[in-house]
């Protein structure tokens, strides 16, 4: 009998074995595992405005469409609640790129899903477990976002250890870990398709050729979520300003990408951005200065609040042009940030309503993680954990990483958290409390007796 493909095999195997034990291969993998199985199994899942995603997703497995006609019990039962009725059929009121994304792992994963909902998942009709498959899909994203953060420090210049740190703040110290894994909200992937267009860009100073296609991820954040438009034309600037050959490229691949969403939106809800967007603003309005605050230093809202580590991305930014390395790229994501910064702020309910932490937030977060690398490029690991230098600069580091980690690991698995937005008032009818530092959402440990107001 032939031996050489049993040869050729063999060989196969122990290359794979040998790129495994690789340490950038092997830390990209234990980055992705560790940060996947920590948010899958923590407690807390928020599948509220969430909640027909998956729903939409097998939908469109099951019967090739995206209405939800099919499950009317269940829209019943739940008041048709985020729901647009159009010539008699129900569709969901949020865009179609996360059912999307989620559409392939319920296909890939039906057997596990159906084990933990207790039934087949094509006979699935009720609700009360479906935020346990949304943590697992979105805990996907968030672990393939934190393993692209290890890619985009060594990129960088950090050492592998330094790389390593910067995934991990990545994926437990920020809403990464409290919000974007806890449902399919648009955040998690919005936050993913940030970081793998960054990562695009980034390398594209060595391969020029990979500029143009950081364009099919920018577009799609927009499918996701049409707020990311801002994302598309800064940093699509970005592209332009130092890519021109490519830029028409990345025109013909951003046109491509959208046409068909924008064909759908159309079909369906009458309107290029599926109505979703146009109705964001329509609630009551808010002073701006409210949400220009409290979206950052809110006790129960403020991303400096419950990520105190994100201040150095404003060190490793002065880092950044003190040394002279600023760029066209840096200057996109500080644009991109403070415009998305002034978006949220103007959001009359920029507090998220019933959520966790800064949830609006989320995608600032990618931008934020990025300008922390200068910091760790010149503090470097062993410094973080020896403390044999500037013991003042590292206590303050150490400390800020810890009451981050502290504030989300609370947000992602205590369920007071999650009470916190009802008890012992509703938020909605009584904002103040968002600035209660005597009851900040973070520290609730059981939910409160309710008011008699």
């Amino acid at each position: 009998m032939p031996t050489r493909p049993n040869g050729l095999m063999h060989m196969n195997m122990l290359h794979m074995a040998k790129t495994l034990r690789e340490p950038r291969v092997f830390a990209f993998l234990a980055i992705f595992l560790l940060t996947f199985i920590l948010h899958a199994l923590s407690r807390n899942a928020t599948p509220f405005d969430s909640r027909w995603s998956t729903y939409v997703a097998m939908s469109i497995l099951r019967e090739g469409n995206t209405n939800l006609d099919e499950y009317a019990p269940v829209l019943q039962a739940n008041d048709y609640y985020m729901l647009r009725e159009i010539d008699g059929h129900y569709y969901n009121f949020y865009p179609i790129g996360v059912p999307l994304l989620a559409a392939p792992f319920l296909a890939a994963g039906a057997p596990f899903f159906s084990w933990i909902i207790g039934q087949p998942l094509h006979q699935f009709m009720l609700e009360r477990n479906m935020g346990r498959i949304e943590v697992c899909i979105a805990s996907f994203f968030v672990a393939l976002n934190a393993a692209l953060f290890c890619a985009i420090g060594l990129a960088s210049g950090l050492r592998l250890r330094a790389a390593i740190l910067l995934a991990c703040i990545f994926a437990f110290a920020t809403p990464a870990w409290s919000t974007a894994s806890r449902a399919l909200w648009q955040h998690g992937p919005s936050m993913l398709m940030f970081t793998l267009a960054l990562w695009l860009i980034q390398i594209s100073e060595r391969n020029s050729r990979l500029a143009a296609l950081s364009a099919l991820p920018l577009a799609y954040a927009c499918v996701i979520r049409p707020t990311n438009l801002l994302a598309l034309a800064l940093l699509g600037g970005c592209v332009f300003w130092r890519h021109r050959k490519q830029f028409p490229l990345w025109i013909v691949l951003t046109v491509a990408l959208l046409a068909p969403f924008a064909w759908y939106n159309f079909s369906v809800y009458g309107s290029l951005l599926s109505g979703y967007t146009l109705d964001l603003y329509d609630a009551k309005r808010m002073p701006f200065w409210m949400g220009f605050t409290g979206t950052l230093f809110s006790p129960s809202r403020g991303l400096f609040i419950w990520s105190p580590i994100l201040l150095t991305a404003f060190w490793g930014g002065w880092l950044l042009w003190r040394d002279k390395r600023w760029t066209a790229l840096e200057t996109a994501l500080a644009a991109l940030l403070a415009a998305q910064w002034i978006v949220i702020s103007a959001y009359p309910v920029w507090w998220g309503g019933h959520s966790i932490g800064p949830r609006y937030c989320c995608e600032m977060t990618p931008i934020l993680i990025y300008f922390m690398i200068p910091v760790l490029r010149r503090y470097g690991f062993a410094g973080w954990i020896e403390l044999r230098l500037h013991a003042v600069i590292y206590a303050a580091l150490i400390l800020a990483l810890g009451l981050s980690v502290f504030t989300h690991a609370r947000g992602a698995n205590a369920g007071g958290c999650v009470a916190w937005n009802v008890t012992p008032v509703n938020i909605a009818s009584e904002i103040s409390r968002l600035w209660d530092w005597s009851d900040p959402q973070f520290l609730r440990a059981m939910p409160a007796k309710p008011s008699n107001r």
